[in-house]
């Protein structure tokens, strides 16, 4: 899934927070060692955070998308993508 909207800045995930899944005021949360997740369903956290890397992860009753790691390089080194790792997806409708 392609998020168009404005998703928020990552926060820490805390236990037990109201979080929103309303676009243009997405919840963005860093967890588990920098792993990034996204409200995909609002509710309140529970006790443990999201972990792992599915689609939809119940946290209490919030759901999550996870959202990737965080990537470190220094300015002498390049980023590139390797196309045969990504997966694209698409539904209908209007973004």
């Amino acid at each position: 899934m392609v998020h168009t909207d404005v998703i928020g800045t990552p926060a820490t995930w805390l236990p037990l927070h109201a979080y929103v899944a309303t676009p243009g005021a997405r919840s963005v949360v860093i967890n588990n060692g920098g792993r990034k997740y996204i409200c995909i369903t609002g509710g309140t956290s529970g006790t443990g955070g999201p972990a792992g890397t599915a689609i939809d992860i119940l946290d209490g009753t919030v759901h999550w998308r996870y959202l990737g790691n965080n990537v470190t390089i220094s300015s002498r080194e390049r980023a590139s993508l390797a196309f045969a790792n990504v997966a694209v997806s698409s539904t209908n409708g209007t973004p």
